[in-house]
C-alpha cells in the first residue's frame, strides 16, 4: 500500500476512532457532571496540576522520536522500554514524597492520597508507550481507534458507577488510572513487538538527542499551564478553578482532542517525506481544511448555544461556566488550526525551534493571567485568549516559512469551513431572536432545533458551495 492510501485509510480510522472515543468521553463527562459537584473537579484539578507537569517528562519525548526516526532498530525500541519503565517508578515514588507538601500548599488534605493514587499512571503507561509509539508510526489507526474506544468506555463506565455509589472524586481518579492501565494492556494485545534484555546507551542518546527538545517543549508548555491552574485555585478558590477547568476542557476538546483525527496521521506522514517541501505544504493545506471542516462548526455551535447547552446538557449549577466557555472558544478557535504548526516544525527535524517558541509562550501566558486575575474568571479568559492570539500567529509563520507555504494559500484553506460556520451561526442566531422566547433556557427541545438547523445549514453549505469538497471526503469515507 502506498503512502496516499496508508494516509487517507489512517484518517479515515482517526477520525473513526476519535469521533467515537470523544463522543464517548464527552457523554460520561455529562453525567459525571450531573452526578458529581465543582468542588469534585476541582480537588481532582488541583492534583493533576502536578502530575500533569510530571507526565510530560514521563517518556523523554522518545515516543515522538520513535515516529519521526527514519531509521530504527530493535535496539532503539527495547532501550527506550526499559528505561521509561525504570523512569516511570521513579517518578510514581516521586510523587508519593512530595503530596503531603502539595496537600499543604492547596490548604486541602484530600489532595495528598488523590495525588498518589494519581501516581500509578506514570507505571502503568510506560508499559505500553513503545508498542503505541509503534502503531502511530506504521499509521495503525484502526488499531489505535480500537484502543482508544475500549479504554474510554470501560473506564468511564467504572468511573460512572464509583460516582452513583457516592466515590465523590475518587471516581475521577480510579477512572483515569484504569484507562491508563487497559491503554497499555490493548496496545500490548494489538501490537506484536515485545521488548527484549537490551538496553544500549548509545541507542538511548540518539532518541534522546531529538526527544530532548520535545520534552522540552513540553515542559515548558505544562509548567505554563500548570502555573495557570495554581495561581486560579490559590487567588480565585477551588470553586472558580473547578468551574475554569471545566469550560477549559469543553472548549478544548475540538483544539486537542478532534483536530488530533488529522495531526496524528500528519506526524509519520511527514516524517517520511520530509526532505520533500512541496509535498509537504500540499498535504499540510488538505489537513488544516479537513481539521477546520470537523473543528469550526463544533466550535461556532457551542460559542452560540452556550447557554442551552450548558443547562440542558450539564445542569443549572453549571451555569457560571457559559461565559468562561464561550470566550474559551474563541482561544480554541485559533489553536484549533495554529496549534499543529508544530507537526511541520518537528517532522521537518527543528524540535529545537518548537522548544524557544514554547519558552516564550511559558512566559508569555502567566504574565497576562497576572493582569486577568484581578478581574476574576472573566478577566482570566480575555486575557489568555488574547495571548494566544499573539503567539500562535508567530509559530504559524515560522512553520508556513519552513515549508513555503505563502498565507494567502494558508487562508484559502480555511476559507470553506469559517464561510459555513459563519453562516451556521447567523441562521441560529436569526432563529433564536424569533423564535428562541418561546422555550426556556433549559428546555431540551428548544437547544436541539438551533442544533438540527445549525447542522443543516452547515451541510448545505459545504454541499453547494464548496461541492469540490465533497470528492474528498468521499475517497477517505470510502478506504478500505
Amino acid at each position: 500500500m502506498d503512502l496516499k492510501s496508508r494516509t487517507i485509510k489512517g484518517v479515515k480510522w482517526s477520525g473513526i476512532g476519535q469521533l467515537l472515543a470523544n463522543g464517548a468521553d464527552f457523554v460520561i463527562y455529562a453525567i459525571l457532571a450531573r452526578i458529581l459537584f465543582p468542588e469534585d473537579f476541582g480537588v481532582f484539578a488541583m492534583a493533576t496540576v502536578f502530575t500533569g507537569f510530571v507526565s510530560v517528562i514521563n517518556q523523554l519525548g522518545m515516543e515522538t522520536a520513535i515516529i519521526q526516526r527514519k531509521d530504527i532498530n530493535e535496539s532503539h525500541l527495547s532501550t527506550s522500554f526499559w528505561f521509561i519503565l525504570v523512569f516511570g517508578i521513579f517518578l510514581s515514588l516521586m510523587i508519593i514524597g512530595v503530596a503531603p507538601l502539595l496537600a499543604n500548599h492547596f490548604t486541602n488534605e484530600l489532595v495528598q492520597p488523590v495525588l498518589m493514587a494519581l501516581s500509578l499512571n506514570f507505571i502503568a503507561t510506560a508499559f505500553g508507550f513503545v508498542h503505541y509509539a509503534l502503531l502511530q508510526r506504521w499509521i495503525e489507526f484502526k488499531k489505535i481507534a480500537i484502543i482508544e474506544i475500549s479504554t474510554i468506555l470501560i473506564g468511564g463506565t467504572a468511573s460512572i458507577i464509583m460516582a452513583l455509589n457516592g466515590w465523590g472524586v475518587w471516581s475521577l481518579v480510579w477512572g483515569w488510572v484504569g484507562q491508563s492501565m487497559i491503554r497499555s494492556a490493548i496496545s500490548w494485545v494489538l501490537c506484536k513487538w515485545r521488548p527484549k534484555m537490551i538496553v544500549d546507551l548509545q541507542s538511548f542518546k540518539e532518541l534522546f538527542a531529538f526527544g530532548k527538545n520535545i520534552v522540552g517543549s513540553r515542559i515548558s508548555t505544562s509548567l505554563s499551564d500548570n502555573i495557570i491552574y495554581l495561581l486560579i485555585g490559590r487567588v480565585l478558590g477551588e470553586s472558580t478553578l473547578g468551574i475554569y477547568s471545566f469550560a477549559y476542557k469543553l472548549s478544548h476538546l475540538t483544539a486537542t482532542k478532534f483536530s488530533r483525527i488529522i495531526s496524528r496521521v500528519a506526524l509519520p506522514t511527514f516524517s517520511s517525506i520530509q526532505d520533500d517541501d512541496a509535498a509537504i505544504s500540499w498535504i499540510y493545506q488538505k489537513k488544516i481544511k479537513c481539521i477546520s471542516l470537523i473543528c469550526f462548526p463544533l466550535l461556532f455551535g457551542m460559542l452560540t448555544t452556550a447557554p442551552r447547552f450548558i443547562e440542558v446538557i450539564y445542569g443549572y449549577k453549571w451555569r457560571a461556566a457559559i461565559i468562561p466557555l464561550q470566550m474559551l472558544c474563541v482561544m480554541s478557535f485559533v489553536k484549533t488550526i495554529i496549534c499543529h504548526s508544530g507537526t511541520v516544525i518537528i517532522s521537518k527535524g527543528r524540535p529545537d525551534v518548537q522548544f524557544k517558541w514554547n519558552v516564550v509562550a511559558g512566559i508569555t501566558y502567566p504574565l497576562f493571567l497576572l493582569i486577568g486575575l484581578k478581574y476574576e474568571i472573566i478577566g482570566v479568559c480575555i486575557s489568555l485568549t488574547i495571548a494566544t492570539f499573539i503567539l500562535y500567529f508567530i509559530i504559524q509563520y515560522v512553520a508556513n516559512s519552513m515549508i513555503y507555504l505563502s498565507t494567502r494559500d494558508f487562508i484559502a484553506s480555511l476559507y470553506p469551513a469559517t464561510l459555513s460556520s459563519v453562516l451556521m451561526t447567523t441562521g441560529i442566531l436569526i432563529y433564536e431572536k424569533f423564535y428562541g422566547a418561546r422555550f426556556d433556557s433549559a428546555n431540551v427541545l428548544g437547544f436541539i432545533i438551533p442544533v438540527i438547523l445549525g447542522v443543516i445549514i452547515y451541510a448545505m453549505s459545504v454541499r453547494f458551495i464548496f461541492s469540490s469538497l465533497h470528492s474528498e471526503i468521499k475517497e477517505i469515507l470510502l478506504s478500505e
